[in-house]
């Protein structure tokens, strides 16, 4: 009727040690989310709009990439009050369930593609106007 309390012998090895959720520096959500707003928020509202003058001072053809970079720009700014809460709202939720995902052999996977995806967002942004601002440069040294 008494149970030995104590095993002898290793411990099985049918168990897995349970996952660890959340944990971890927060900082890099911080700063991840600070990067995604930066990217989605004050470049249409700053960059786009001195680019955009620049360029029809130039009165140069802007190549497509440009021109649906200069549409989504100008669509967040007309739309400050619908798109920036929601903006705001899912780059949170993105980082509160990337901060809640159990770790897998101590990377974050998705947390990396999220980083790729903001870098690519950000590759975009830069080939949108370096385009048209090379071709205005080439211009003037002609």
């Amino acid at each position: 009727m008494t149970e030995n309390l104590f095993q002898s012998g290793p411990p099985s090895h049918d168990e897995s040690p349970p996952r660890k959720i959340g944990g971890g520096s927060i900082v890099w959500h911080v700063i991840r989310f600070a990067f995604g707003f930066f990217l989605f928020v004050v470049v249409p509202f700053s960059v786009a709009p001195e680019f955009s003058d620049m360029f029809e001072e130039f009165g140069i053809e802007l190549p497509v990439i440009t021109r649906s970079f200069m549409t989504i720009s100008d669509m967040v700014c007309k739309w400050f009050i619908i798109f920036v809460p929601q903006i705001f709202i899912f780059l949170l939720c993105v980082e509160i369930g990337l901060y809640l995902l159990p770790k897998e052999n101590g990377k974050r996977l998705y947390g990396s593609l999220w980083w790729l995806f903001l870098i690519l967002v950000l590759v975009f942004y830069v080939i949108a106007i370096s385009i048209p601002v090379m071709a205005i440069i080439s211009g003037l040294n002609a």
